[in-house]
């Protein structure tokens, strides 16, 4: 047995047995991962795999919560058929989506929602699905449209697939992670805050010079990466004078030859103050770590910051300054958003849902 199944087990017969009594407050995410010594994920799988089965339900700001579990409480307020990339195991530069899907799964045990899970989603662990991958999503879509109140849609599917679907079937769908032009509503990081929080950040610690390193180029546009291009063009965009300089395409290049590159704008721009070197994402970040360590420490001269959150920040070393995207907000924030087209209550569709990051300090800004 799996140790998220044997704490939730635990937890399990608590209810049953009356030791936990429906609005009783379980522990914290924290508490439970002091109490049995795990990690975030295994502690949030715990909590993913109760809400889904409606034992616990999370309050904002307070925390989770017993059930109701009496013949009254148990209706179920609608059906969303879910194409969202499936969990996977746990790996430090792939929690993103895993944390999305959590909150997809606690927000729809909160909100009494039935979730069908589609086989055919696990074709968007693909990094670039195929044509005929998306021609199997889309088939899929159609075929379970009569059934369900509506669709979370990975950033993933192209907009062409979104389009015809939502045209063939008349539902409500919610885009996860990406904005599009089409007449529904999106869920995705607030890009541009992030970004000028952490250029903020880098200003009040006296950093005077900005390296912008894109893992594309601010042209270039992929579902499977918008927020990569996004926030390429963003900082073109916002930030044009000379203490400023964009390199793209750092990851679409051989390693050699963007780590050159890189190398000459540090060597040129270190003449006129401090340097910090914002990435787009924080696999990026984390390799120039790698690269500009000597002696276990950056150079006084230099900083490095991401713009994601994921687990590989926290196992550099230095740990990487951040901006982490608040993931299970924007799962649960796509549930919501669902929930309200579907019942009609959403007067303003369609409508971009932007959802804050929050700054993780790290010893690569000093």
């Amino acid at each position: 047995m799996k140790l998220y199944e044997k704490i939730g087990n635990e937890l399990k017969d608590a209810i049953a047995g009356n030791v936990l009594k429906p609005g009783d407050k379980v522990l914290s995410i924290s508490e439970m991962k002091e109490k049995y010594q795990v990690s975030h994920i295994t502690a949030l799988r715990v909590y993913r795999e109760l809400s889904a089965e409606g034992l616990i339900a999370c309050r904002h700001g307070q925390g989770y919560f017993v059930c109701d579990r009496s013949p009254k409480q148990q209706k179920v307020f609608g059906r969303f058929a879910c194409f969202v990339r499936t969990m996977r195991s746990p790996r430090d530069n792939d929690n993103y989506f895993n944390e999305i899907n959590t909150g997809i799964q606690i927000e729809a045990g909160n909100r009494r929602i039935d979730l069908l899970l589609p086989h055919h989603a696990a074709l968007l662990d693909a990094y670039v699905p195929s044509p005929e991958m998306l021609d199997g999503i889309r088939r899929a879509m159609l075929s379970c449209a009569d059934s369900v109140d509506g669709f979370l849609l990975d950033e993933r599917i192209p907009d062409e697939t979104v389009a015809e679907v939502i045209e063939k079937t008349k539902k409500p769908a919610v885009v996860i992670n990406r904005r599009t032009k089409l007449p529904v509503n999106m869920v995705c990081p607030d890009n541009e805050n992030a970004l000028r929080m952490i250029h903020d950040m880098g200003s009040r610690m006296k950093y005077t010079q900005f390296i912008f390193c894109a893992k594309r180029d601010q042209f270039s546009y992929d579902c499977s990466d918008y927020n990569s291009t996004e926030r390429a063009a963003l900082f073109h965009r916002l930030f044009k004078d000379e203490k400023h300089e964009l390199i793209e395409n750092c990851l679409m290049v051989p390693r050699e030859i963007y780590l050159k590159k890189i190398d000459e704008a540090y060597r040129r721009r270190r003449k006129q103050g401090r340097v910090l070197l914002i990435c787009t994402t924080d696999v990026l970040a984390a390799d120039l770590i790698s690269h500009f360590l000597a002696d276990g420490k950056l150079p006084d001269d230099l900083g490095i910051a991401g713009l994601e959150g994921l687990a590989v920040s926290r196992k550099c070393a230095p740990t990487l300054s951040s901006m982490r995207v608040d993931t299970l907000a924007v799962g649960m924030k796509a549930v919501e958003v669902l929930q309200l087209s579907v019942n009609g209550t959403d007067s303003y569709l369609p409508s971009t849902v932007l959802v804050p990051s929050v700054f993780e300090p790290g010893g690569s800004m000093n």
